[in-house]
């Protein structure tokens, strides 16, 4: 189950309902009077039973900031080795949070922009929660106040250059102007 809030933000309610289930509370939710739109609709699991929802919410976002889809890429914090990158952006997004939808819109309109070749890596905020190691893995990319703020972290030959807690545009230029385009 799925709802919208009046800005466009939409949030997984609930992945462990059946189908009907589900379509009851939108039912309960639509007859109390709630503004938000809610909705039920199958839950495709990726990965380790984590829910498309956050992939097709990302990519929207990315498309919508005007950059190419196959710039994107979906990690898991604790399969990554930061020092096999070359070169990229890591981009915690929390699905929750509007700071964070900002970020990446910002983010996203400035590769397009600049038309960086730079690969945008995302990983999933609520990945944090899954122990102690992975929020120290976490805190050693982003610096140590994660908070679903759209958190990124700019890698270059296997090292961190640049950990922003905001994605000003501004600033992203510039990154993305000192990272390069690896293509080139």
């Amino acid at each position: 189950m799925l709802r919208q809030d009046d800005q466009g933000n939409q949030f997984l309610i609930d992945d462990h309902l059946s189908e009907d289930q589900a379509r009851e509370l939108v039912a309960e939710f639509e007859a109390s009077g709630h503004k938000q739109m809610y909705w039920a609709e199958p839950m495709i699991k990726v990965g380790r039973d984590k829910p498309a929802v956050f992939q097709k919410a990302v990519m929207r976002i990315v498309e919508e900031g005007g950059l190419a889809p196959d710039m994107v890429s979906f990690v898991r914090l604790s399969e990554l080795n930061a020092e096999q990158i070359d070169c990229a952006v890591l981009f915690c997004h929390a699905l929750w949070s509007g700071p964070s939808k900002e970020a990446l819109t910002t983010l996203a309109r400035a590769l397009a922009e600049k038309e960086a070749r730079l690969p945008l890596l995302v990983i999933d905020s609520d990945e944090l929660s899954s122990g102690v190691e992975t929020v120290k893995k976490a805190q050693s990319l982003f610096g140590p106040l994660l908070g679903g703020w759209g958190e990124t972290c700019w890698i270059k030959h296997g090292a961190v250059i640049e950990r922003r807690a905001h994605c000003q545009a501004e600033v992203v230029r510039q990154l993305i102007a000192e990272l390069g385009n690896p293509d080139s």
